[in-house]
């Protein structure tokens, strides 16, 4: 004879554990999806000067804002005590895929949690890294200089898949000092000072091989990270004040134009113009295809650009500049001395000597500083946080802590 009370408390029992189990995967599901949409919708600034144009730009941040940047508090910091020496000369740390990647002077690259400040690991390049990491497609790529316990070797490029730190590929040049690389396109693009000759080199290497596809011999040594925009490369010279734009496909040349004076850092390439700041002679606007002057104005600065929304910041030698891209009119002007600005949601972020500073783009207001070592790199504004290195070797990061913790 069956039993019915036993047997409607075996199908309950039956209906119960299917539904649980419908909704253990259905949970399991959406927190994979929403594990992959958060780590999808994180920014990166992914290498020097935020894009292979080298504005310093990020227009993707959305969280830190003129309203709330007040609110910026110390996330964390990292010495060398536990890392090893930073490469505070370096132009500046990057951010991808939730990993901070800095250069050290202890021939190391390092990736920390971009959140806690934790090692996940490190690379030994064998010789100092003086120039930023690039990252693109899950791989991480460095320059060194060659400069090793006094002596110069070849000068090498290597190429370091960025969740593990493994190896993947190096290319060497002898006699070389390197950039940091702009990667673009699946090309990873390098330029290069001689040591021991007169002249530099831009290079052209495979991202997935580091096979050479060209490269490009200039009259100055190249110390500027190679921009890439209208299917050019654009780079300046030392020495020979010359700034040079070659077919990103085949390195030819397509013009060339002779400042005043030499060119250390990145020209900046925004709708169609190249700006150039020659050190110690004038602020240049060109047109991007025929290098074609625009404007020019007399600077005193020494320093990378911004260019955010028709306004470009330079660091002058004594006071911060707001210029109209479009005349090289001046908007206004902040008293100090000043390293090389960046631009993320109306702020413009800036370390003067012993302190970094979040100045409003619009007034030009200081609106946040916090106390510094007397150097330190370029910040990166990313995420909601706000990183940076410093001569006493130690990396810092900043965040809103009700925000982003």
């Amino acid at each position: 004879m069956v039993n019915f009370s036993r047997l409607k408390l075996c199908i309950s029992l039956l209906v119960l554990m299917g539904f649980l189990a419908g909704t253990t995967l259905f949970v399991s599901k959406w927190t994979s999806a929403h594990a992959a949409s958060a780590k999808a919708s994180e920014a990166s600034w992914s290498q020097l000067g935020y894009n292979p144009q080298h504005t310093n730009f990020n227009s993707q941040e959305h969280v830190l804002d003129p309203s709330n940047v007040a609110g910026l508090q110390l996330a964390w910091s990292r010495s060398s005590g536990s890392l090893g020496r930073f490469a505070t000369f370096s132009p500046s740390l990057v951010v991808a895929d939730g990993i901070v990647f800095t250069s050290s002077s202890d021939a190391k690259l390092y990736a920390l949690n971009a959140r806690t400040g934790q090692r996940k690991w490190s690379y030994y390049a064998g010789s100092n890294i003086n120039a930023s990491p690039a990252v693109a497609n899950g791989i991480v790529y460095i320059s060194t200089s060659g400069y090793n316990s006094g002596q110069y070797s070849s000068s090498t490029i290597f190429a370091i898949d960025a969740q593990t730190g493994v190896l993947k590929w190096s290319s060497s040049v002898e006699d070389t000092y390197y950039t940091s690389p702009t990667v673009f396109d699946n090309v990873v693009y390098v330029g290069a000072y001689h040591l021991h000759s007169v002249g530099g080199t831009v290079y052209a290497l495979d991202a997935q091989t580091g096979v050479l596809k060209w490269s490009y011999t200039t009259k100055g040594g190249i110390f500027d990270s190679p921009t890439i925009a209208n299917g050019f490369v654009y780079v300046g010279g030392e020495f020979d004040s010359n700034v040079y734009a070659l077919n990103a496909l085949t390195g030819a040349i397509e013009w060339l134009y002779s400042t005043g004076g030499n060119i250390l850092f990145p020209t900046v390439v925004v709708h169609g113009v190249v700006y150039i700041d020659s050190v110690g002679d004038n602020l240049y606007a060109l047109d991007a295809l025929t290098g074609k002057v625009k404007w020019k104005n007399p600077t005193t600065s020494s320093s990378a650009l911004a260019v955010a929304h028709n306004v470009i910041y330079v660091a002058a030698e004594q006071s911060l500049d707001a210029l109209d891209a479009n005349k090289g009119t001046l908007k206004w002007s902040v008293t100090s001395n000043n390293a090389s600005p960046v631009v993320a949601n109306g702020i413009v972020y800036v370390g003067a000597y012993g302190q970094l500073n979040a100045i409003n783009v619009q007034t030009g207001e200081t609106v946040w500083s916090y106390a510094l070592s007397y150097f330190f790199t370029s910040p990166v504004v990313v995420n909601g946080m706000v990183y940076t290195s410093t001569d006493n070797n130690t990396l810092y990061a900043f965040h809103l802590p009700h925000i982003t913790s």
